[in-house]
């Protein structure tokens, strides 16, 4: 186990076994760890720094240069909420706004992205495709692969 991320334990298997069956159970263990963390949780920030998040887990998985696969699963709302960039309060969502000129890409190569949860309570189905436009848009110009972007909790990753 290399790194303590959120409570939950991350690990870099070197070797996947002969069928996979570490690669599976790693996951299986993970997916374990985190739901038995999840039951508790409770918001107590006022503000979504996603953008700062992507930034920390971008460190984290370059810095583990021995993996193979690289997954990123992001559990959100996806609605940034910072002074620079706030989805929440303003209903302007894309690059060609003004407001997203100087957003700033995290190094993102290699790793495959799943975003699950995406829930736009509230607001418009038009509302929820800019914001999964932006995202995709900002996943590609960090290098990212984007696999999943959905308002399900199902996790469906591999």
């Amino acid at each position: 186990r290399d790194r303590d991320v959120t409570g939950v334990q991350t690990c870099a298997l070197p070797i996947s076994g002969y069928f996979g069956e570490r690669i599976k159970r790693a996951r299986s263990d993970l997916v374990r760890a985190w739901k038995d963390r999840a039951r508790n949780i409770a918001p107590i920030f006022k503000h979504t720094d996603i953008i700062g998040a992507l930034f920390l887990a971008s460190e984290l998985l370059q810095s583990n240069v021995g993996s193979v696969n690289k997954e990123l699963v992001i559990l959100s709302d996806m609605q940034n909420s910072t002074r620079e960039l706030d989805f929440e309060s303003n209903a302007e969502i894309g690059f060609s706004s003004k407001m997203n000129i100087n957003v700033p890409f995290p190094n993102l190569s290699g790793v495959h992205i799943y975003v699950e949860g995406v829930d736009s309570a509230g607001r418009s189905l038009e509302y929820w495709i800019r914001l999964r436009n932006f995202w995709s848009e900002y996943f590609q110009k960090g290098n990212g692969d984007l696999r999943s972007y959905t308002a399900t909790r199902a996790m469906t990753f591999p």
